[in-house]
């Protein structure tokens, strides 16, 4: 909405704090995610192990979520 439209109150300082909350918990979200187990597909059992589940992140989601995390407004 704000890049399309440019609506006037979008540029309080309000929304511009939430804008900023949203980036910080969008870069929280990607932290957790290399935390989160997952479930084997193969197997069903839960991967536990750090470097296992960070490849399975970086391989999978990591480009979308990182992409939606970058303030590209700020930039």
């Amino acid at each position: 909405m704000e890049i399309a439209f440019k609506p006037p109150w979008l540029e309080t300082n309000f929304f511009k704090k939430v804008n900023t909350l949203i980036d910080i918990l969008f870069a929280l979200d990607i932290i957790i995610s290399f935390r989160t187990t997952y479930q084997c597909q193969d197997t069903g059992t839960e991967i536990v192990s750090g470097l296992k589940i960070a490849k399975n992140y970086l391989l999978g989601r990591f480009i979308i979520d990182l992409v939606s995390t970058i303030p590209f407004d700020k930039i």
